[in-house]
C-alpha cells in the first residue's frame, strides 16, 4: 500500500493517506474518478476544481499531496495555474500529474520545467492513474520523467509490432479481417510517429489506403466491420477491453476513431510499465 505514514503521541506509527486534489473540466470524469476512489482507505479526494481559477484557490487552501491537473480549462489553462502555483510557492511539498490529449514537446517541456512531476496522455485508464498515483508518492521526480517522455521510444519496431497484435486480438478484433490489418498499421504508424494528434479521415485512412492500394472509403467500411463483428460475435472481449479503457459506454461500439485511440493509450501505458 503507498499510504505515507507519521507517528502519533505515543510514537505508534499511523497511516495518512494520498491526499488528491483533481482540477479538470471534464466533470463526468471528475465524478467517475471520486466514486473509482472512494473505497480506497490510501487515498482521499479532498476537492474537485473544473476551472483553473477555483483550482488555484483550492491548492491554496487543502494541502494536497498530490494534484492531478488537466491542461485545457476554461479561465485559467493547466500551465498558467502551475505558474501562479510557483510564484506563490504553494508546489513545494506536492506533485503534480497533468493530463492532457497535447503531446507536444514544447508543452511536456514546459510542464515539467513548472514542476510537473509526469505528464500523461488522454485517455486513460482508473487503473493505471492509481498504478501512477501510488508511484509518485515515493519515487523520485527524475525518474517519473523520464518514464513520461521517453517510455515509447525505448521499444523495438519488432516487439511493437508484437504488442499491437496481441492487444488487438485480445480487444476481440477478429485477425482474418481487412479490418484488423487496416487497424494493425495505423496503430503502429502512430506509435512510431509519437502521434496522438490525428484526423483519421484526413490522415489515417489516406495512409492505410495508399498502403494496401484501395480507397479511403473501403477502410473505413472495413474497420467499422472488423469492430461490428467484434461487438456481435466477441462481445465479451470487447466488452471487457472498453470497461478497462474506462470507455464511457462500454455496451456501445466505439467509431473507428474512438477504437484507435483507446489502442494506442493501452499499449502506451503497458511500453511505460515495461520500461
Amino acid at each position: 500500500m503507498s499510504t505515507l505514514h507519521t507517528r502519533n503521541e505515543r510514537g505508534d506509527r499511523v497511516e495518512k493517506p494520498i491526499r488528491l486534489l483533481i482540477i479538470d473540466d471534464d466533470c463526468v470524469m471528475c465524478d467517475r474518478l471520486r466514486y473509482y476512489l472512494d473505497g480506497m482507505s490510501d487515498i482521499e479526494v479532498v476537492g474537485i476544481a473544473n476551472n483553473g481559477i477555483d483550482g488555484i484557490e483550492l491548492l491554496r487552501r487543502l494541502n494536497p499531496t498530490i494534484v492531478l491537473l488537466d491542461i485545457i480549462m476554461p479561465q485559467i489553462d493547466g500551465l498558467g495555474l502551475l505558474e501562479r502555483a510557483n510564484q506563490e510557492k504553494l508546489l513545494n511539498n506536492v506533485k503534480v500529474i497533468v493530463t492532457s490529449e497535447l503531446s507536444q514537446e514544447s508543452i511536456v517541456k514546459y510542464a515539467f520545467f513548472l514542476g510537473a512531476a509526469f505528464y500523461m496522455l488522454k485517455p486513460y485508464s482508473f487503473e493505471y492513474l492509481l498504478h501512477r498515483i501510488h508511484n509518485i508518492s515515493f519515487n523520485t521526480e527524475n525518474i517519473e520523467r523520464s518514464e513520461g517522455v521517453e517510455g515509447i521510444t525505448m521499444t523495438k519496431s519488432s516487439d511493437l509490432n508484437s504488442i499491437v497484435s496481441k492487444l488487438l486480438l485480445d480487444s476481440g478484433l477478429p485477425s482474418h479481417t481487412l479490418g484488423y490489418k487496416y487497424f494493425s498499421l495505423a496503430v503502429n504508424y502512430l506509435l512510431k510517429e509519437k502521434t496522438t494528434v490525428f484526423s483519421i479521415t484526413k490522415n489515417i485512412y489516406p495512409l492505410v489506403a495508399k498502403h494496401f492500394d484501395t480507397s479511403s472509403a473501403c477502410v473505413d467500411k472495413a474497420m467499422r466491420h472488423s469492430l461490428s463483428l467484434a461487438y456481435n460475435e466477441n462481445h465479451t472481449a470487447l466488452g471487457r477491453f472498453l470497461q478497462e479503457m474506462n470507455y464511457l459506454d462500454s455496451g456501445k461500439r466505439p467509431s473507428n476513431s474512438e477504437y484507435v485511440n483507446l489502442v494506442l493509450e493501452r499499449i502506451r501505458q503497458e511500453l511505460i510499465t515495461l520500461n
